[in-house]
């Protein structure tokens, strides 16, 4: 059995992760154990007596900042309450001076940690499987089904699936983009960390 530890930031597909992982191979996974899934850690976590192993879940900058802004002004009505897009962009979120510092700090941090495994949100959209058969070998995963459960439907904070299906075209397609104006496409650029989207495969659009 392995031992893995999730992070990732709110809406980059976390709990569809511990679903799939959970579903298809022999593993412990912790969430919110040894610290908060979406949190930077002062250290490096540890277990005694068994080798933890990390999976960074992510998804496309541009993506993330759309759907945290709609999730939170649609539906938890908290942090981007009353904020229009572009002021959201520019302020204050959690510990950072705005979202972007955000995305880049907490990558930066995570692409640290030894034994690490990264997960991309468009990846499991397109191809969930070949994402399975990617992280059995290179963490040597034991399975525990055959085939594995390729359940794409988003995930509910219980690790139910839901009836929520992912949009394949909204994200292969990047037609998130059509909704991210010039100014505010220039406001994200310019604090996008290339060094940072190098290492989780992705580049700035213009």
């Amino acid at each position: 059995m392995k031992h893995l530890k999730i992070f990732g930031l709110e809406r980059t597909c976390t709990n569809v992760v511990q679903y799939l992982l959970a579903e298809n191979f022999d593993v412990r996974l912790y969430i919110n154990q040894l610290c908060d899934k979406h949190a930077v850690p002062v250290r490096v976590p540890k277990i005694r007596g068994a080798q933890l192993h990390f999976i960074i879940c992510t998804k496309n900058p541009y993506a993330w900042l759309l759907s945290f802004y709609n999730y939170h002004n649609t539906k938890k009505k908290g942090l981007t309450k009353g904020k229009k897009f572009h002021d959201f962009l520019i302020s204050e979120h959690y510990d950072h001076p705005n979202p972007i510092s955000r995305y880049n700090g907490t990558h930066r941090w995570w692409l640290q940690f030894p034994h690490s495994f990264v997960i991309r949100q468009e990846d499991i959209v397109s191809n969930v499987t070949n994402v399975l058969h990617s992280i059995q070998t290179a963490l040597d995963l034991t399975p525990t089904k055959q085939p594995f459960t390729t359940n794409r439907q988003r995930i509910d904070t219980g690790a139910n699936p839901t009836e929520e299906p992912m949009n394949i075209s909204y994200y292969n397609k990047k037609q998130y983009l059509q909704k991210i104006s010039r100014q505010q496409l220039r406001i994200i650029n310019n604090q996008l960390d290339p060094t940072i989207l190098k290492k989780l495969g992705y580049r700035k659009n213009k």
